[in-house]
């Protein structure tokens, strides 16, 4: 999850009855969690969706609240997630008649479910194949299963060759009215994995292999038939032979497999290896048996790993996932396993059967995939950050990084139509350094460049953060004012103007004293033009000068 940028932040359990979700709910608020994903079945749902409401809680993602539970539930469901694979708003025309055919028979408010659309579709693939065989002997139905598929609110199913349907999986809001909106669908139906990961291999006897994977069930059906035939028949020796050769025939299997067969007893002591086994790691069949599988073990593989291994297998269940673990040359190698107990006629573990593939190559390709996009976005980033950087010196003055003429001429015209098409005022003051030369015949070249730039700063720091500060060439700065009228722009100039005279920069250890001319041009309606509005603000600003310098002159059309 954390490669995903998911954290889980805790969990909790509750008995399958259970009403009260407070203590749960407000502990999911105080951690701000952003979502909420549960598996609380039956009545408990309508609780929790009610309390969820009045907590105002994250939303929940559940994996079996379905319409009926938002009816029960009521207006409080609304917002919460749900997934499944198959909701009843679904528009199709199948679905559609489906629903409609559902509530004729069960009342005009009765609520389709997945587990509804999919029992009414399990009933009508079992009756497709029976009537395609002529049988209802389980054996050859589950043997004519993949060639029979229906078509029903569900879509189309088919039984794959593991015996198992391929299905969408989606994502459903719930509404007020008890309904659910599709936010999120799977491009296509999931491939059901059931086989210990081995669908997606392919070696030499990878066919066989499957072969006794997908009899796994019809052995376990033929142990039941033999129970039955050895109580009725008493035909002992020979179903004993018939028994034998079947698991001959699997031993053989097992023993010539590409893939790691080990099995240990409950105490989790290795009782077998296969070749493959030893190939793989190193460990000859006696230097493995007695021992516990963690000879083989890395270090590297998280210890919860482990921990939900053992939690799985000892309540009955089949665990798959990955370990990093170490051969007996200290080489690392990927194996993906799966992990199930076997159990005798009254459900106690008797033993462990691991099946292991090594992907080590897989997750090796995987590593250097992601290491490639990892260079990519450095690259990317970086080709980014320089174009940035060369757009911004194009529009840039290098010395006092204000706006450059180039930028001027390319955002005066736009914000002149900006203003023709809201009717505002556009105003632009042009401000002029005194004796500007006398500074750098004085101080030099260098001081009057830093009074140039702390001047730069004084006049950014006192306009809007919607103007514009440019810097035409040598001392003339240039401030275009949207939406700013002729008084504001005056204002706004006299105090530039007072600031500048007031202040003594300090360049190069001496202290500079200067003041400004400027001329101020405003322009109602956007009235005029970018060349025009620029000669008339010069104009105005030599006037300026004309008239003692350390001044402001506010353009005028009598001028």
């Amino acid at each position: 999850a954390s490669g995903r940028g998911i954290e889980v932040v805790s969990e909790h359990y509750v008995a399958l009855d259970e009403t009260d979700f407070h203590p749960i709910l407000s502990s999911c608020r105080d951690q701000a969690v952003d979502m909420i994903l549960c598996t609380v079945n039956g009545n408990s749902n309508t609780w929790l969706l009610k309390q969820a409401a009045e907590s105002s809680s994250a939303p929940l993602l559940t994996f079996s609240c379905s319409e009926v539970d938002l009816v029960d539930a009521g207006p409080s469901a609304e917002g919460n997630y749900a997934c499944w694979g198959y909701f009843e708003s679904i528009n199709t025309a199948d679905n559609r008649e489906f629903v409609t055919r559902y509530r004729r028979r069960f009342g005009a408010n009765a609520r389709v479910s997945d587990p509804v659309a999919a029992a009414y579709m399990q009933v009508h693939l079992w009756k497709e194949i029976v009537e395609s065989i002529g049988t209802f002997d389980p054996v050859e139905v589950r043997r004519a299963a993949p060639s029979v598929s229906v078509t029903g609110p569900l879509g189309e199913l088919r039984i794959q060759e593991n015996g198992h349907v391929r299905r969408l999986a989606m994502v459903g809001r719930a509404r007020s009215d008890g309904q659910f909106d599709v936010v999120w669908s799977s491009r296509e139906p999931i491939d059901p994995k059931p086989w210990f990961g081995l669908e997606d291999q392919s070696f030499a006897s990878s066919r066989l292999l499957r072969e006794v994977v997908r009899s796994y069930s019809e052995t376990l059906h033929d142990n039941c038939e033999l129970h039955e035939q050895l109580l009725q028949r008493g035909r002992v020796e020979e179903v004993l032979q018939e028994r034998a050769l079947r698991l001959a025939q699997l031993s053989q299997a097992v023993e010539h497999s590409p893939v790691s067969v080990v099995i240990t007893d409950v105490e989790g002591s290795i009782t077998y290896v296969n070749p493959e086994f030893t190939q793989l790691t190193g460990y000859s069949a006696d230097e493995a048996m007695g021992k516990n599988p963690r000879i083989i073990k890395s270090g590297r593989t998280p210890q919860s790993v482990y921990e939900e291994l053992w939690s799985t297998i000892l309540g009955g269940g089949v665990w798959r996932g990955e370990f990093l673990n170490r051969k007996r040359s200290g080489d690392l190698y990927w194996e993906l396993a799966v992990i199930a107990p076997l159990l005798d006629a009254s459900g106690h573990i008797l033993s462990f059967i691991a099946v292991k593939v090594d992907i080590t190559k897989r997750k090796r390709a995987e590593e250097a995939l992601t290491a490639a996009n990892e260079q990519l976005e450095r690259h990317v980033a970086e080709i980014e950050e320089l174009q940035a950087q060369l757009q911004d010196q194009a529009v840039r003055d290098p010395l006092t990084r204000l706006y450059n003429r180039r930028f001027l001429e390319e955002t005066l015209d736009r914000e002149f139509h900006t203003a023709r098409r809201h009717d505002q005022t556009l105003s632009v003051i042009l401000a002029d350094i005194d004796h500007f030369k006398k500074i750098n015949d004085t101080y030099g070249h260098r001081a009057g460049d830093e009074y140039l730039i702390q001047l730069a700063e004084v006049l950014e720091s006192q306009v809007r953060r919607s103007d514009i500060v440019c810097r035409l060439g040598g001392e003339e700065f240039l401030v275009i004012l949207p939406d700013c009228d002729a008084e504001s722009a005056a204002t706004l100039a006299e105090n530039l103007r007072r600031i500048v005279e007031k202040t003594w920069l300090i360049t190069s250890g001496a202290e500079i004293h200067a003041t400004i001319s400027l001329g101020v041009v405003s322009c109602p309606g956007g009235r005029g033009g970018a060349d025009d509005t620029i000669d008339n603000a010069d104009k105005a600003m030599y006037e300026s000068k004309r008239a003692g310098r350390n001044r402001v002159t506010v353009w005028s059309d009598d001028q």
